[in-house]
């Protein structure tokens, strides 16, 4: 991927983006390269949203890092997942 073909970078005096912004770029940016190579135009690979936590302790980290560990065995029974 280009540069040009990338979204533009803040310029001085634009408010830093928030996650939210972030990840609808990543998604957006990943997604149309996805079609490009798979040559898929408009297919979506993406859930419409995201769920975001602030980690606050060890405990709280070490129950994010399991659920991440653990997540994709428990994709067949994920009735959204193709």
């Amino acid at each position: 991927m280009t540069r040009a073909e990338q979204s533009p970078a803040p310029t001085t005096g634009v408010a830093t983006p928030s996650l939210s912004d972030m990840i609808c770029v990543l998604k957006s940016v990943t997604a149309k390269e996805i079609n490009r190579m798979e040559n898929t135009p408009g297919r979506r690979f993406w859930q419409r949203s995201f769920y975001d936590h602030v980690i606050r302790n060890e405990r709280d980290y070490l129950r994010a890092w399991q659920y991440i560990e653990d997540n994709p065995a428990r994709w067949a029974e994920d009735e959204y997942f193709a």
